[in-house]
């Protein structure tokens, strides 16, 4: 199983890759594209083989690859991985 290797934004067909959400974000801009809403499902984790994760997918990735802890893992929130958690 893949491992999560780096943070992403799906758009328009084209995924666009990062070490953290906002350092993707600022590459859109400056190629004058409009980065999605926040809480938009396009925001996730690409994995060591290519594949697009959302931020829920990558939670239980990390999870299972043994990249976070369990102590992420708590009944009372919503698992969803963010890059912090990473590294």
């Amino acid at each position: 199983m893949d491992k999560i290797k780096q943070a992403a934004i799906k758009q328009d067909n084209k995924i666009w890759v990062g070490y953290r959400h906002g350092d993707i974000i600022q590459q859109m801009i400056k190629e004058n594209y409009l980065p999605p809403a926040s809480s938009s499902e396009s925001y996730g984790f690409i994995t060591e083989g290519g594949e697009f994760l959302t931020r829920e997918q990558a939670f239980h990735r990390a999870l299972e690859c043994k990249q976070i802890s369990e102590c992420f893992n708590s009944p009372n929130t919503v698992p969803r991985l963010v890059t912090e958690m990473l590294y």
